[in-house]
C-alpha cells in the first residue's frame, strides 16, 4: 500500500468508533462470523469503509474474523457478489456463518449514501461526499454490516 493510501486508511481507522450498543450486538453473536473483504488501497470507498469493518473485527472478542484480498489480484471473484445494478464494485464485504453458509454481502457504500449519490441534486451530492469522506456515515456502515451479520 502506498504511503498516501496508507495515511488515508490510518486516518479513517483512527476516527472510527463503534458505539457500545453495536459492540454488545457483536459480543452476543451465537457463532463466529467470517468476513472476506475485497478491496484495493487506491479506492476511496475502501479507505472509508474497510477501517470500519476492521475496527468491528478487532472489537468483536473473536466473534468476527476478517481476511482481506485485493480485487486486482483475484479477477472474477466479485462476479457472484454484484451491486444492485449488476456491476461489481469495491469494497465488497462477504459474510459467512461458522459453517461457511453465505450470510450476505455489502457493496461499496452504505445505503443512505448511495441513495443521495444516485438521486440527489448536485448540491446534495457534494455535501454527501464531504460528509461521507469525513467519516460521518461510519455508523451507517456499521448498521448495514450488522444487518447482514445478524441475518
Amino acid at each position: 500500500m502506498g504511503e498516501e493510501h496508507r495515511a488515508g486508511y490510518d486516518r479513517s481507522l483512527a476516527r472510527t468508533e463503534i458505539p457500545a450498543h453495536y459492540l454488545a450486538m457483536l459480543a452476543e453473536l451465537p457463532e463466529t462470523i467470517y468476513a472476506l473483504a475485497i478491496s484495493e488501497p487506491w479506492c476511496g470507498d475502501c479507505r472509508n469503509n474497510l477501517p470500519v469493518l476492521a475496527k468491528m473485527a478487532d472489537s468483536s472478542q473473536g466473534k468476527l474474523l476478517l481476511r482481506c484480498l485485493g480485487r486486482d489480484a483475484n479477477p472474477g471473484l466479485l462476479d457472484s457478489y454484484p451491486a444492485p445494478d449488476g456491476s461489481t464494485r469495491i469494497p465488497t464485504f462477504i459474510f459467512f456463518a461458522a459453517d461457511w453458509a453465505l450470510k450476505g454481502y455489502f457493496v461499496e457504500r452504505p445505503v443512505p449514501v448511495t441513495q443521495v449519490l444516485t438521486s440527489g441534486s448536485a448540491d446534495e451530492k457534494r455535501a454527501m461526499r464531504i460528509e461521507y469522506n469525513a467519516g460521518v456515515y461510519a455508523h451507517a456502515v456499521v448498521a448495514d454490516l450488522l444487518d447482514i451479520i445478524k441475518s
